[in-house]
């Protein structure tokens, strides 16, 4: 087994022939840390590669492969950004992510002890973000604790949450058992934030196991211990399967209520009773963080809001839920009715022809008001006349010139129109009507004989009102 203690590196060193080692940051069994700048940019940069002593451990190699592509994906401003990827001299791969100043929340456990309820709720929101984006990709973390969640120094001196190693991420959209990557009898993830699930199959996980993890950190900053404590790595996983957790408010009295209940959803054993994602984890710590933390919520809620529908797979969903999506064929366009788009386009079509005859139907109606508003009370013909249809244009033009002619004086009769006896001859169709005769002052008109069957006519002679336009019954274009 190779020694930790001895670096594979030294300062000075020249790695892929690009990136010069300023120090070392941290060593292990399987990989290395160093802080290098980039020799042509002038960029500091983190670089991580594994060990030639565990090249010939494939599992090493494809867990250091894992956690590249899945923090390729991640663009939140909370997860730690992967820049290169490569193979140096010795064949070892290695990984170029961005330089982080600062220090883990297990450092600042250590040095400060437990954190106030708003910085707990602040820093937990932020990481939130990250892990949310990772679950709308389909990726679980399964390794969150306090020592992969990064307080980097930022512009200004601000702090901000960064997750680090998804060197042991799982896909939750295809299933790597083929691969041979996630054995069941694997022990994956640090044991004290594991999951119920995930102490007995770390291959059946989702992103309720994060929401277990995330919640066990929030017991920690908190309170500086952990809900489930034992002597033993049997004992423990004993306790996380089987026993409840130990109450936060009796390492914390003065913990608020809602900041309990958060905890305590997360720490459910039944995965169906937690919170379903880390975005709904950061909708119910917002109340509890500062204000500046809703626009890191809002994205949380969003990446996850994007991604709901589209990597979900239709083998999956219910028959009733695809009844409701699924096309008909009448939205084809094969069946009898028609889609909505060419339902559209024909009413748009129609419109005009619409219109139009609504307009006809107005006009006419305003034609047969004006008409008995002008000798309904005059002439007892009027309701007959008023409904008879116009004959042809010219007679339009004759009732038309009838208005705007002058009005005649009193002592002459009008003159009959030039329509009054060519109209009759010209319309075949329509029976013959008597024309009655006007009348004057001094001769009283007699009235024609009416047709058989008819009224009685009203032996009143009538006079023409002075100055007023011939009445519109004696037209016969209009009979």
């Amino acid at each position: 087994m190779p020694d930790p203690a001895s670096p594979p590196v030294r300062e000075g060193d020249l790695l892929a022939g690009k990136y010069r080692v300023e120090r070392i940051i941290g060593s292990g069994g399987m990989g290395v840390v160093v802080a290098a700048r980039h020799e042509q940019l002038d960029q500091r940069v983190a670089l991580k590669f594994v060990r030639d002593e565990a090249l010939g451990n494939q599992d090493a190699v494809q867990r250091f492969l894992r956690e590249a592509r899945a923090a390729v994906k991640l663009r939140s401003e909370h997860a730690a950004k992967v820049l290169d990827v490569g193979t140096l001299e010795s064949g070892a791969p290695y990984m170029v992510m961005e330089f982080l100043e600062g220090r883990d929340l297990g450092q600042v456990l250590a040095e400060q002890g437990p954190l106030g309820v708003e910085a707990a709720a602040e820093w937990l929101v932020q990481a939130c973000e990250a892990v949310a984006e990772a679950h709308a990709a389909g990726i679980v973390h399964r390794d969150l604790k306090p020592q992969n969640l990064f307080l980097a120094r930022s512009v200004g001196g601000a702090s901000k949450v960064k997750v680090l190693d998804f060197g042991v991420s799982k896909s939750m959209i295809t299933s790597d058992a083929a691969g041979g990557l996630t054995q069941t009898r694997s022990m994956l993830g640090s044991p004290l934030y594991m999951s119920p699930e995930q102490m007995r199959s770390a291959r059946d996980v989702d992103a309720r196991s994060d929401v277990w993890a995330l919640g066990v950190v929030l017991y920690e900053l908190l309170t500086r211990r952990w809900p489930f404590e034992a002597e033993s790595m049997p004992e423990l996983c004993l306790k996380v399967v089987s026993d409840p957790p130990a109450p936060v408010s009796q390492h914390r009295p003065d913990l608020p209520r809602p900041m309990i209940e958060v905890i305590e959803r997360c720490l459910q054993k039944d995965p169906a009773l937690r919170y379903e994602n880390a975005a709904e984890l950061a909708a119910a710590l917002e109340p509890m963080a500062p204000p500046a933390s809703h626009v890191i919520v809002e994205r949380a809620r969003m990446a996850m809001a994007s991604t709901k529908g589209a990597t979900q797979d239709r083998a999956t969903r219910s028959p009733e839920a695809f009844a409701q999506t699924a096309p008909t064929p009448a939205a084809w366009g094969s069946g009898r009715g028609e889609s909505p788009s060419t339902s559209t386009a024909k009413a748009k079509k129609r419109s005009p022809a619409l219109w139009i005859g609504l307009g006809t139907v107005a006009a006419a109606a305003l034609a047969a008001v004006i008409l008995y508003a002008t000798h309904g009370a005059d002439d007892p013909a009027a309701a007959s006349t008023a409904s008879a249809p116009v004959r042809s244009p010219s007679a339009v033009a004759s009732v038309v010139e009838t208005f705007l002619a002058p009005a005649p004086l009193a002592s002459a009769p009008p003159e009959p129109a030039a329509s009054d006896t060519a109209l009759p001859a010209a319309s075949a169709s329509a029976p013959p009507r008597p024309t009655p005769t006007p009348a004057t002052p001094a001769t009283p008109a007699t009235p024609a004989t009416p047709p058989v069957g008819s009224a009685k006519p009203d032996p009143t002679p009538r006079v023409p009102p002075t100055a007023r336009p011939r009445p519109v019954d004696d037209i016969p274009s209009l009979r």
